[in-house]
Protein backbone atom coordinates (compact mmCIF):
# COMPACT_ATOMS: atom_id res chain seq x y z
CA UNK A 1 0.00 0.00 0.00
CA UNK A 2 1.55 3.60 -1.22
CA UNK A 3 1.59 6.59 1.06
CA UNK A 4 -1.26 8.13 -0.72
CA UNK A 5 -3.64 5.13 -0.61
CA UNK A 6 -2.73 4.95 3.45
CA UNK A 7 -3.66 8.72 3.72
CA UNK A 8 -7.04 8.38 1.46
CA UNK A 9 -7.70 5.48 3.95
CA UNK A 10 -7.12 7.25 7.13
CA UNK A 11 -8.57 10.56 6.00
CA UNK A 12 -12.08 8.12 5.11
CA UNK A 13 -11.75 6.09 7.98
CA UNK A 14 -11.74 9.79 9.86
CA UNK A 15 -15.19 11.07 8.42
CA UNK A 16 -16.61 8.35 8.28
CA UNK A 17 -16.41 8.02 12.44
CA UNK A 18 -17.58 11.62 12.24
CA UNK A 19 -20.59 10.81 10.43
CA UNK A 20 -21.25 8.46 12.94
CA UNK A 21 -20.54 10.30 15.63
CA UNK A 22 -22.88 12.83 14.68
CA UNK A 23 -25.33 10.73 13.80
CA UNK A 24 -25.44 8.58 17.34
CA UNK A 25 -26.50 12.12 19.13
CA UNK A 26 -29.93 12.53 18.77
CA UNK A 27 -30.07 16.00 18.76
CA UNK A 28 -27.16 16.93 15.97
CA UNK A 29 -28.29 15.75 12.32
CA UNK A 30 -25.49 14.40 10.13
CA UNK A 31 -24.01 17.60 8.08
CA UNK A 32 -25.53 17.33 4.34
CA UNK A 33 -23.35 16.90 1.34
CA UNK A 34 -24.28 20.01 0.28
CA UNK A 35 -23.11 21.59 3.29
CA UNK A 36 -19.99 20.41 2.52
CA UNK A 37 -20.16 21.91 -0.65
CA UNK A 38 -21.20 25.10 0.21
CA UNK A 39 -18.56 25.49 2.41
CA UNK A 40 -15.49 24.05 -0.11
CA UNK A 41 -16.98 26.78 -2.88
CA UNK A 42 -17.47 29.59 -0.67
CA UNK A 43 -13.52 29.10 0.31
CA UNK A 44 -12.60 28.27 -3.56
CA UNK A 45 -14.29 31.97 -4.54
CA UNK A 46 -12.36 34.12 -2.56
CA UNK A 47 -9.09 35.70 -3.25
CA UNK A 48 -5.90 34.67 -1.57
CA UNK A 49 -3.35 36.24 -0.18
CA UNK A 50 -0.10 36.21 -2.90
CA UNK A 51 2.31 37.83 0.29
CA UNK A 52 5.04 35.96 2.32
CA UNK A 53 2.31 34.24 4.86
CA UNK A 54 3.64 34.37 8.38
CA UNK A 55 2.40 31.30 10.76
CA UNK A 56 5.26 31.35 13.49
CA UNK A 57 4.56 34.49 15.46
CA UNK A 58 8.54 34.43 16.86
CA UNK A 59 9.16 35.81 12.61
CA UNK A 60 7.28 39.27 13.22
CA UNK A 61 7.83 42.54 14.89
CA UNK A 62 4.36 42.69 16.07
CA UNK A 63 1.45 39.62 15.84
CA UNK A 64 -1.89 41.22 14.45
CA UNK A 65 -4.24 42.99 16.23
CA UNK A 66 -7.66 41.81 16.03
CA UNK A 67 -9.95 45.15 16.42
CA UNK A 68 -13.52 43.33 16.19
CA UNK A 69 -14.41 39.28 15.23
CA UNK A 70 -18.15 39.69 14.33
CA UNK A 71 -20.12 36.92 16.12
CA UNK A 72 -22.61 35.00 13.58
CA UNK A 73 -26.59 34.41 14.73
CA UNK A 74 -27.92 31.34 15.07
CA UNK A 75 -29.86 29.18 12.57
CA UNK A 76 -33.17 28.71 12.85
CA UNK A 77 -32.39 25.07 12.91
CA UNK A 78 -29.56 25.35 14.90
CA UNK A 79 -31.52 27.39 17.55
CA UNK A 80 -34.18 24.21 17.48
CA UNK A 81 -31.87 21.88 17.96
CA UNK A 82 -30.21 23.82 20.56
CA UNK A 83 -27.14 23.61 19.19
CA UNK A 84 -23.63 23.60 20.95
CA UNK A 85 -20.13 23.36 19.65
CA UNK A 86 -17.69 24.91 18.08
CA UNK A 87 -16.18 26.11 14.50
CA UNK A 88 -12.80 25.84 14.09
CA UNK A 89 -10.81 27.96 11.00
CA UNK A 90 -7.68 28.59 9.68
CA UNK A 91 -7.62 31.87 7.66
CA UNK A 92 -5.04 34.43 6.43
CA UNK A 93 -5.25 38.13 7.34
CA UNK A 94 -3.93 39.62 4.71
CA UNK A 95 -1.60 42.97 5.07
CA UNK A 96 -4.22 44.59 3.06
CA UNK A 97 -7.04 44.07 5.56
CA UNK A 98 -8.65 41.62 3.96
CA UNK A 99 -9.76 37.69 5.86
CA UNK A 100 -8.39 34.96 2.62
CA UNK A 101 -7.38 31.36 2.30
CA UNK A 102 -10.37 30.42 4.81
CA UNK A 103 -10.28 26.79 5.51
CA UNK A 104 -12.41 24.94 7.96
CA UNK A 105 -10.66 22.48 10.51
CA UNK A 106 -14.17 21.53 12.72
CA UNK A 107 -17.48 23.07 11.74
CA UNK A 108 -21.25 22.20 12.64
CA UNK A 109 -24.55 21.52 10.94
CA UNK A 110 -27.64 23.10 10.30
CA UNK A 111 -25.81 26.22 8.07
CA UNK A 112 -23.43 27.37 11.54
CA UNK A 113 -20.53 26.84 9.46
CA UNK A 114 -21.51 28.91 6.73
CA UNK A 115 -22.58 31.28 9.34
CA UNK A 116 -19.32 31.56 10.51
CA UNK A 117 -17.44 31.45 7.50
CA UNK A 118 -18.88 35.25 6.45
CA UNK A 119 -18.65 36.29 10.05
CA UNK A 120 -15.31 35.73 9.88
CA UNK A 121 -14.74 37.56 6.25
CA UNK A 122 -15.86 40.51 8.32
CA UNK A 123 -13.00 40.48 11.10
CA UNK A 124 -11.54 43.54 11.65
CA UNK A 125 -7.65 43.97 12.17
CA UNK A 126 -4.49 45.86 12.35
CA UNK A 127 -1.91 43.47 10.12
CA UNK A 128 0.83 41.55 11.79
CA UNK A 129 4.78 43.79 11.32
CA UNK A 130 8.39 42.52 10.34
CA UNK A 131 10.63 44.93 10.33
CA UNK A 132 8.43 48.00 10.37
CA UNK A 133 6.46 46.27 6.84
CA UNK A 134 3.39 45.04 7.24
CA UNK A 135 2.79 41.27 6.45
CA UNK A 136 0.58 38.67 6.29
CA UNK A 137 -0.34 36.17 9.11
CA UNK A 138 -2.34 32.69 9.35
CA UNK A 139 -4.47 32.29 12.22
CA UNK A 140 -6.79 29.74 13.52
CA UNK A 141 -10.00 31.21 14.90
CA UNK A 142 -12.64 29.69 16.81
CA UNK A 143 -16.40 30.15 17.65
CA UNK A 144 -17.94 28.25 20.33
CA UNK A 145 -22.33 27.88 20.51
CA UNK A 146 -23.75 27.03 23.65
CA UNK A 147 -27.62 27.33 23.93
CA UNK A 148 -29.21 26.57 26.94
Amino acid sequence: MSGYDLEELILKTFFAIMLLSLCLKPHLAPPTVSTFQKVVKASKEEESCPEPIYQNAKELSRRVAIKSKPQPSYTEEARKNSLKGRVVLKVVLCKSGKVTDIRVLEGLPFGMTEKVIKAARKIQFIPAEKDGLAVSQRLQVEYYFNLQ
